[in-house]
């Protein structure tokens, strides 16, 4: 039977390797994937890293698996992928005790870790980190992961995850402060209950069993192993079950009934074997060895110390090796075999000295770990305030550029009033300047109507008069007519001037061959003045002016009958 199943694992190990070389091979055959060929790959590995993570043997090959799960997902970017073969692998490097390889797999993917997306993923990989520290016994990096991942897990009410981490952290705090690990394992046990999840129940029941027996209260942990046991026993948890049973012979043993201890020693050593927990049973066989050394039983005491050893040398656990030979120097001795208890006791000393070379191995990758962790860290921070500078720089620049762009702004409305102001000052004088003009044309027109009120005056009343005095009256009749007051003309076009004071100079240039008369005449169309008031002004008939007229339309080139004088002159 035992044949049948070591066959159906290898067989499930090989389809494993197949689907997964199946898979690289997929993934890696085209060199762009389409979105349906990448959802099937993502799918493939997900597949994947679940078969290896429900295989309970924690072997090479599953390793290997993780490993190559790991790197494909790493390859095509998937961060969840990523964070379920990371866990894989340090699980089952956890249970094989290779802490030395998990160390350095964390060491080279921690950066990759903590640059995660996702949070979820990530608090999935703290909280197999913070598994693995709390097996090497660095118990402040292990609580520093853990509380990571339990603050995700609270977030979002992950309760099953929540009982696991308060489980393991009362578990970090039953040497320095037990009432605070029992709050811990408390806070666990009411989360499973309400959950109704067994295991952690019967986890937790354990646990807390643990930290009453170093209290010494060893009747209540007794009583809180008796309860885990047929918890485990009905969901067929013998790996706990025999870790219950582990526990009860200890405190027998702490008890000084060493037949008692003696008796449920002896019923874990078949559990043990059976269930493969080779460094459970290393560990039993050290506590017979020991149990049979205090009862002077030395023969006994040597078989199970010697069984012991050759575990831990099959394996590689120093600890084992180290108190295997500690115990087989103290049965010997007891013996009075001198020769082999100093042969035992040289190599307990050598077994020491390497496994503290070993440990300071793992605390220098610890170290080196630590070191990676806080370069990580501090560049983080150092990126943080990067963007913080650039991010603050930028708003203090942008906030300048608003304070220019709006003192500028501000300047030219203040430019642009004080132009308005100035067009209207300049507009208000030329007002006034038009209004000055066109009071002195109407006095004109007034003056010239009274003149041609005097004239016709003297003309109806010359008859009246003496010859003699007829020619003083034909003489003032002709001066009045032909008034031409220069200073009158002067006064006109000075005050003209102002009002159109390039005027006259591009009249000139455009039309050399004017008149003085035609000139005024020009000026006074664009004043838009009537035939009559000009006629009032220069004292020549209507007809005259109008005939002025038309000879200026001519010299000004004006065809279009359309066309008044006064349009063409304004465009000047």
């Amino acid at each position: 039977m035992k044949q049948s199943l070591l066959d159906c694992c290898t067989l499930c190990k090989g389809f494993i390797g197949y689907l997964l070389l199946l898979l690289i091979v997929v993934s890696c055959s085209e060199r762009e994937l389409d979105l349906s060929k990448t959802q099937i790959a993502l799918n493939q590995i997900d597949s994947l890293n679940n078969l290896v993570a429900e295989n309970a043997n924690a072997d090479i090959e599953s390793i290997q698996q993780s490993d190559s799960l790991f790197k494909l997902s790493m390859a095509l970017g998937y961060e969840k992928g990523m964070a379920a073969a990371a866990c894989n692998i340090i699980k089952a490097q956890r249970k094989s005790f290779q802490y030395e390889d998990a160390m350095h797999f964390l060491a080279e993917s921690l950066t990759l870790f903590e640059n995660f997306n996702h949070p979820a993923y990530q608090a999935d990989v703290y909280d197999e980190i913070g598994a693995l520290y709390f097996d090497v016994d660095d118990y402040d990096q292990a609580y520093s992961y853990l509380t990571k991942a339990l603050d995700f897990y609270e977030k979002n009410n992950n309760q099953a995850k929540q009982s696991a981490i308060y489980s393991r952290i009362g578990i970090i705090f039953k040497s320095e402060d037990k009432e605070k690990s029992l709050n811990y394992l408390r806070k666990s046990i009411a989360i499973s209950t309400e959950i109704a999840d067994s295991n952690g129940i019967a986890r937790d029941l354990n646990n807390i069993a643990l930290i009453y027996q170093r209290l010494g209260l060893y009747d209540t942990a007794r009583s809180y192993y008796r309860k885990a046991m047929p918890i485990n026993a009905e969901m067929k948890n013998w790996d706990y079950y025999a870790t219950n049973l582990l526990n009860l012979a200890i405190i027998e043993k702490l008890n000084q009934n060493v037949d008692g201890s003696i008796e449920l020693f002896s019923q874990l050593i078949p559990a043990f074997d059976s269930l493969n927990q080779m460094n459970k049973y290393a560990k039993v066989l050290l506590h017979l060895g020991d149990a049979y050394l205090n009862k002077g039983d030395y023969e006994k005491a040597i078989t199970f110390f010697t069984a012991a050893d050759s575990i831990g040398r099959k394996y590689a656990w120093l600890v084992i090796e180290r108190n295997a030979n500690w115990g087989l120097y103290s049965g010997f001795y007891g013996l009075g075999n001198s020769d082999s208890a100093i042969k035992y006791l040289n190599q307990q000393y050598k077994i020491g000295d390497s496994l503290r070379v070993q440990q300071n191995y793992q605390e220098l990758t610890r170290l080196e770990l630590q070191y990676k962790n806080n370069q990580f860290l501090q560049q983080k921070m150092w990126n943080q305030k990067m963007k913080n500078f650039i991010l603050y720089s930028a708003i203090t620049i942008l906030l300048i550029f608003v304070a220019l762009i709006y003192q500028l702004f501000k300047k030219q409305k203040l430019k642009v009033a004080k132009q308005m102001l100035e067009r209207k000052v300049l507009q208000n004088e030329l007002d006034e300047k038009e209004r000055e003009l066109t009071s002195f044309v109407l006095n004109m027109v007034r003056l010239n109507e009274k003149k041609l009120g005097i004239i016709n005056y003297l003309k109806k009343q010359k008859h009246r008069l003496k010859k003699e005095n007829q020619d003083v009256i034909d003489t003032a009749i002709r001066d009045l007519e032909f008034d031409q007051d220069a200073k009158v003309w002067e006064e006109f076009e000075l005050r003209f001037n102002k009002v159109n004071s390039e005027f006259y100079q591009k009249l000139a240039n455009l039309y050399p061959d004017l008149t003085l008369n035609e000139k005024r005449l020009c000026a006074f169309l664009l004043m838009n003045m009537t035939t009559k008031e000009i006629s009032s002004i220069t004292g020549q008939s209507v007809d005259a002016i109008g005939k002025a007229r038309t000879r200026l339309r001519k010299k000004l080139g004006i065809t279009n009958q359309d066309d008044g004088i006064a349009d063409v002159l304004s465009s000047l």
